[in-house]
């Protein structure tokens, strides 16, 4: 470390001394100081809805790699499932993030440190915190190191989506494992990209950790926005039935394949990525020192980018996170090559509409259990508007209740957290839990 420190200043002052220092010269000395680049990167979601997801993270991935970042330094968590439908997938075992008539399949290559049944919250938040005994890699970064997180999935006020075990990552567990990151000295500074529904709730009035600088797709009211879906999801000459990417993180991917790494800051990237996001507010919470790193102290400094941006098309179909599923079901059926295709899409939609009116009427019953049926109206309309969450401790308990005692939050479920913390304001956490026991364990003993 040191001897390495000792070269690259020798070096900056020998340029200083021959009258060829430059701004470059400088920007490129400070990110060679920052130590190494770690990235961790978590798709929360799994199955072919969520094609997009996948597709992301492992973009993501190549990006990174291409990049300079080191293959052992790259902690992804994917479930990986998406590839292999093979009654949904038109190309069995590949994933395309962008459309075009020459598709490049970003899933070759592109290898998960964590897959199928262990691409979990409760592993990420491992990872994150550098926990020794975990079987698989966690970071290992010092606090010379430079780290970047990248998240994406649904999302819920104060919650982030998670593939299989309870379906969620509460926002207090989430910065106890960062403020542990910190302590433990596993980063020097860590920018963290969020592409999720409501994502600003999860930091907005948290107290975020030290030198730690995030980057939400939508603020804490709105949707984010799957994009280049059906039908703009024609990839050598098919269609995928999906969309392939969200709007944020097709913006990110198609900037930083044009950016200068090494001069381009990481506020410079925001700022163009925000004008690009239309149909959502991009936020910023945290340490507004990070941003003024060069791009490449994050994201590498070397290597050549993975090139898909000169396929991006100028306009795109997008259709806010929470529609995909019935948009897409009900194209399958409309563009469904066979009868047999047809028949699944049809059951696809009807599972769908099915399981959300189910979902619909549990957590109206558990409002009005809770607060009786006229608050239960009012805390049910208030939902639109929740924000930041004004009791999170009660929240966190009521969201822990609810995946124990109904079953793990699903993709359309997370909407309802907010439902929760509205129901947090009017009761303690304990008269809710009950009520929420009443509806999903003991139906028979409500009156």
């Amino acid at each position: 470390f040191w001897l390495k420190h000792f070269f690259l200043c020798a070096g900056f002052v020998v340029s200083l001394l021959m009258g060829s220092f430059t701004l470059v010269s400088f920007l490129w000395f400070v990110t060679m100081v920052n130590g190494a680049n770690w990235a961790v990167i978590m798709c929360g979601s799994k199955l072919f809805f969520n094609y997009r997801h996948q597709a992301n993270v492992c973009r993501a991935y190549h990006q990174l790699k291409s990049n300079g970042v080191p293959e052992e330094n790259i902690i992804l968590l994917s479930a990986d499932d998406a590839a292999n439908d093979e009654v949904r997938n038109p190309f069995p075992g590949k994933l395309f993030n962008v459309p075009g008539p020459d598709g490049v399949d970003v899933r070759a290559g592109c290898k998960p440190t964590y897959s199928g049944e262990t691409a979990t919250m409760n592993n990420f938040l491992r990872v994150l915190r550098g926990d020794a005994g975990v079987a698989g890699p966690v970071l290992q970064s010092t606090s010379s190191d430079q780290v970047f997180v990248y998240y994406v999935d649904h999302g819920g006020p104060g919650i982030l989506g998670g593939p299989g075990g309870a379906g969620y990552l509460h926002a207090e567990a989430l910065h106890r494992a960062l403020h542990e990151a910190n302590s433990r000295g596993l980063y020097r500074d860590l920018l963290f990209y969020v592409d999720a529904c409501f994502s600003a709730s999860v930091f907005e009035g948290f107290n975020i950790a030290p030198r730690i600088k995030v980057v939400v797709s939508a603020n804490a009211t709105q949707e984010a926005h799957g994009t280049y879906c059906p039908t703009d999801d024609v990839v050598n000459n098919f269609s995928i039935g999906a969309c392939l990417s969200d709007d944020f993180s097709a913006a990110w991917f198609a900037d930083a394949e044009q950016a200068n790494f090494k001069t381009d800051t990481v506020d410079a990237q925001v700022a163009r990525v925000t004008a690009r996001v239309t149909r959502s507010h991009v936020q910023t919470f945290g340490d507004v020192r990070v941003g003024t790193a060069v791009l490449a102290s994050f994201f590498g400094a070397g290597g050549s980018p993975h090139l898909l941006s000169s396929q991006t098309p100028a306009t795109a179909v997008s259709v806010a996170s929470s529609d995909v599923p019935v948009y897409v079901a009900k194209h399958a059926m409309i563009l469904a090559p066979t009868a047999e295709r047809r028949n699944v899409a049809e059951a696809d939609l009807a599972a769908i509409v099915a399981e959300r009116e189910r979902v619909d009427a549990m957590f109206v019953q558990i409002a009005a259990v809770a607060v009786g049926a006229s608050l239960a109206t009012q805390a049910l309309a208030a939902t639109a508007r929740q924000s930041t969450l004004a009791n999170s401790t009660c929240h966190a308990l009521v969201v822990a209740d609810t995946a124990r005692l109904c079953g793990s939050w699903s993709d359309y479920s997370l909407r309802y957290s907010s439902l929760l913390a509205n129901l947090c304001d009017l009761r303690a956490a304990e008269a809710i839990s009950r009520s929420i026991a009443m509806v999903c364990v003991e139906p028979a003993a409500i009156v």
